[in-house]
């Protein structure tokens, strides 16, 4: 009877295997990619100041005297050298005491000479209100200016426009979820030799540790890959995720109800974020959302250390028209399940979820996927190679 069902799960387990492969085959080189450039983009902002030093670096006072200017000065800085179409989408508190504040803005596509929609980031001295700096980004399909900007896009869309490169590493993600799923299931242990599950064999054959070095990556970074998949997914595919996540958690997301006024009886960004930070003194600004079409103001303040050690971010809404705050979403507010899940999914893909524990394994994790395409392919090489001997 042991033998039969052995049998079965073998039978089963070829299935898996072809299975296996062929996503392996005709996903592998792509995930490879999408990989490598997630390794580098975990390190995104430091890469990209160091590189771009004369328009992200500020020198800091060095006795510690001077303080950040008022975030009205800030605004008013960008507002001298932005465009009369510019809209302005929000703004990126600097990251470290000697980075820059960055002032985002969308810029029209201009059918007259071409230019695309473009997404444009003035970058502002924090410390004297001046501006060291225009950078743009093109919205369309297109090669952008940098190589940190390059290496980013490739990850998310693929040098392609938002939805067909979007859609194209959204669809690659789901199905690298189920080669690892079926990795897994290749993975398992039918005979229960558990110990070699989990370990290299001792061996000389290259066949073997090629083969150990694939089955041993993919076990140990299995948990990880998944979960920076899945949130890969959620960035690539955000309406319909969010769309499934309420149909098991109704009341996930709600948008509080607020009344729209004209843009002119709206109160201002920097008011806001003072009542914000009044408010909630908690922590540091790490980014703001300019009036986002709902009449509300959003406000990050993270390293709130009261709300949760993983991941220690508060967001602030105010009502753009009253200033009053109508919603605070963090790990220590009431949530359905649903906003909890959605709330880990960014913090997992970018690691920022668990520190620099959490960055370094989303960093290896990515680097894993090279690995196992090039370990699965020399396997499948191999096979090929003795089934044309056996015939």
């Amino acid at each position: 009877m042991y033998s039969a069902r052995l049998n079965r799960l073998k039978k089963r387990r070829a299935i898996w295997l072809k299975v296996h492969l062929w996503l392996g085959l005709s996903m592998g080189l792509l995930l490879s990619v999408i990989g490598i450039t997630g390794s580098i983009s975990v390190f995104y902002q430091e890469l990209d100041q160091w590189f771009n030093p004369g328009v992200l670096s500020v020198v800091p006072d060095p006795r510690g005297t001077l303080a950040y200017k008022p975030l009205q000065d800030i605004l008013d800085a960008a507002t001298t050298v932005a465009k009369p179409s510019d809209q302005r989408s929000g703004i990126q508190y600097p990251r470290v005491e000697d980075s820059t504040y960055g002032i985002g803005y969308i810029r029209p596509a201009n059918a007259d000479n071409g230019t695309p929609e473009t997404w444009v980031s003035i970058r502002v001295n924090p410390y004297t209100a001046q501006v060291t700096g225009i950078r743009t980004f093109p919205l369309a399909a297109g090669l952008p200016p940098g190589l940190i900007d390059f290496i980013a896009v490739l990850h998310y869309r693929l040098l392609l426009d938002d939805f067909w490169g979007g859609s194209i590493v959204g669809f690659l993600g789901i199905f690298g979820i189920f080669s690892a799923l079926t990795g897994m299931i290749l993975w398992w242990p039918l005979t229960n030799r558990w110990r070699q599950a989990f370990t290299f064999k001792k061996s000389t054959n290259q066949k073997r540790i090629n083969f150990d070095i694939h089955k041993i990556a993919g076990f140990y970074s299995c948990i990880v890959l998944i979960a920076v998949l899945l949130s890969g997914i959620y960035m690539n595919f955000n309406a319909k995720f969010v769309g499934l996540v309420q149909a098991v958690s109704p009341k996930t997301n709600q948008t509080p109800v607020v009344k729209l006024g004209a843009p002119n009886t709206r109160i201002g960004l920097a008011k806001a974020a003072q009542i914000a930070e009044d408010a909630y003194p908690e922590g540091e600004f790490k980014w703001m959302a300019d009036d986002t079409g709902n009449g509300l103001y959003l406000f990050s303040r993270q390293g709130v250390a009261s709300t949760s050690r993983f991941w220690a971010e508060r967001i602030i809404s105010v009502e753009a028209q009253t200033g009053r705050i109508v919603d605070v979403r963090d790990a220590t507010t009431r949530k359905t399940a649903g906003e909890t899940f959605l709330d880990w999914q960014w913090p997992l893909h970018s690691g920022k979820a668990f520190g620099w524990t959490g960055r370094i394994l989303v960093f290896l994790s990515g680097l894993v996927l090279p690995i196992l395409f090039i370990t699965g392919v020399i396997r499948w090489l191999q096979k090929r190679k003795a089934k044309r001997f056996a015939h």
